[in-house]
């Protein structure tokens, strides 16, 4: 029987990060072209300026859209708790510093938080007033340590921490929050392919961030013109002329996800008595080719026909290079023959060579993919005695083999 989350479930928590991720995202998006960002450094969020903190934002996510922001709840003491201690050590300038709680939960009429909303309602005076009046009449353990930091500082400190709150309720969650970054993309991308280049951007923003973490005590800054540069990118990669490319990092990818080392592509580099380092980059550059072929599809980006052409191109430059390995081929012993085969498999896959699926996808890991995964059908060979097999394969698969050379 399939039951909910648990009491100690981290799911909660895991969406709570994952909210105040893609909300950054978002924010960054829309500030300045020289803003600074970083993440669980002075707060969940921060934009800073030469190192000086600007914006400080609290995000609270609530699964449960009927969450009220009580005068007395905890996404308010939580967060005070957390600026009264920055207030206290000097951390935080509030006169210097706007400060936001983000939150998807609701302030009711009359709130302090209410009262800290930015417009014409806004009166911080009667936010202190309510917030002072239920430090005095609360007994509740869960906000005891949030009425003691609001307590411990002066009434100026308190007063100019509230000056400087900001309350923004009813936040879109966090998949309205994926929505949002779709529309800020439209200009970036066509309809047609906005969820695959949102998908590449989240996915380029989220590792970031990690990269940011690893200095645990001193998070990375993050600036406005690497996503300016990253989203630069992502639109050259969605041109008519060019693709996407996934797996330029997948240099090094688990036993288990690689081809079998029986396949037949990997038969025939043994034939032609590759050496086993170069074996295994053929098994990666066969993984990356296939994974990227087959998202490329999923995506609509390029259609199979494409693909097939982009194959008898490959297919047309393969057997021009046979043609002049197998002349004048008779009488060679095993080892020139596998020396003719190595020759022929490095002088395809070089580098000079490259063949483009599409004019500006400048990436050889697909070629060379698509070589391997032409040799597994096998549409291909390398070794000139695995000519005659090649042929009898085909036909026997109803193939015409019109593109294999006869001796």
């Amino acid at each position: 029987m399939t039951q909910g989350p648990t009491q100690f479930s981290a799911v909660p928590s895991a969406l709570g990060y994952l909210y105040q991720v893609r909300y950054a995202l978002l924010l960054l998006i829309d500030a300045d072209a020289d803003a600074e960002i970083t993440l669980e450094k002075l707060d969940d969020v921060a934009f800073e300026r030469q190192g000086t903190a600007e914006e400080l934002l609290q995000f609270k996510l609530h699964i449960n859209k009927t969450a009220t922001l009580t005068n007395s709840c905890s996404d308010i003491w939580k967060t005070l708790r957390v600026w009264s201690t920055n207030v206290a050590t000097g951390h935080v300038q509030p006169e210097q510093c706007r400060l936001v709680l983000v939150t998807t939960a609701t302030a009711p009429p009359g709130s302090a938080a209410v009262m800290l909303r930015s417009g014409g309602a806004r009166n911080v005076a009667e936010a202190l007033r309510l917030l002072m009046a239920v430090t005095a009449e609360s007994n509740s353990q869960d906000n005891k340590a949030g009425y003691e930091g609001f307590l411990a500082l002066t009434y100026a400190q308190r007063r100019a921490l509230l000056n400087s709150t900001f309350v923004i309720d009813r936040a879109p969650n966090v998949e309205e929050v994926g929505h949002l970054l779709d529309q800020r993309l439209r200009i970036a991308a066509s309809t047609e392919h906005l969820k695959a280049f949102a998908e590449r951007l989240e996915g380029w923003w989220f590792r970031r961030v990690i990269a940011s973490w690893r200095d645990d005590k001193n998070p990375e800054v993050i600036h406005r013109r690497l996503l300016d540069a990253q989203l630069e990118d992502l639109r050259n990669q969605f041109r008519r002329d060019s693709l996407p490319a996934d797996f330029l990092d997948a240099k090094t990818v688990e036993e288990g996800k690689l081809p079998d080392k029986n396949s037949l592509f990997i038969e025939q580099l043994r034939r032609i008595r590759l050496g086993a380092p170069r074996v295994q980059d053929a098994r990666i550059d066969f993984y990356r080719a296939f994974q990227q072929r087959s998202r490329w599809i999923r995506e609509e980006l390029i259609w199979q026909g494409e693909l097939e052409q982009y194959d008898d191109r490959l297919l047309e430059q393969w057997k021009h290079l046979f043609y002049a390995m197998v002349e004048d081929g008779e009488g060679l012993d095993e080892a020139e023959k596998s020396k003719r085969g190595r020759a022929l498999y490095t002088a395809l896959l070089d580098v000079e060579r490259h063949i483009p699926i599409r004019t500006e996808f400048q990436h050889p890991y697909v070629m060379r993919g698509s070589y391997h995964m032409l040799a597994n059908a096998p549409h291909i060979c390398w070794h000139p005695d695995l000519q005659e097999r090649l042929i009898r394969v085909l036909q026997a698969a109803n193939i015409a083999p019109t593109s294999i050379p006869s001796a």
